[in-house]
């Protein structure tokens, strides 16, 4: 997870990689007026085909497969949330060809008000570790009402 634009920006995420399970009873915290970026890793990763949310902005950003031994796909779920989305809970889904995870989110107003996987002063811990992906294949995919930024 990685904080991409907009206010907030003192407000890191405090890891860039963790397993999905970490999610389980837990919200993305996004506040209004920012963008963040939520990278899936995993086989068939590069293959979802659209993420769809209500009353949030949600699009694919870069997909593709890293370089690991043995490679594994990745696909990066854009998030912007809008001061007219107002706060409150969201969940966005990214669909694939066998079936959808659930990213859940909720909207706040205030900076102050970030708290699952926020932290002020950002991530102080070591190097982010984890596969780096190649080039990116593509940079938006939009879609109608959901214009890319």
């Amino acid at each position: 997870m990685r904080h991409d634009g907009g206010k907030c920006s003192d407000r890191k995420f405090v890891t860039t990689k963790q397993p999905f399970s970490a999610l389980s009873n837990k919200r993305i915290d996004i506040a209004t007026g920012e963008t963040i970026s939520v990278h899936l890793y995993g086989h068939g990763a590069d293959l979802a085909s659209d993420a769809v949310g209500s009353g949030i902005f949600e699009w694919l950003g870069r997909k593709g497969r890293t370089n690991d031994s043995p490679p594994m796909g990745y696909v990066e779920v854009k998030i912007r949330a809008d001061d007219s989305h107002g706060t409150g809970n969201r969940t966005v889904t990214v669909k694939w060809f066998t079936g959808e995870e659930k990213l859940p989110l909720r909207i706040v107003a205030r900076c102050e008000d970030l708290d699952s996987f926020r932290m002020p002063g950002g991530y102080t811990g070591g190097t982010p570790t984890g596969p780096t992906p190649p080039r990116p294949l593509i940079t938006c995919l939009p879609m109608p009402g959901r214009p890319c930024p």
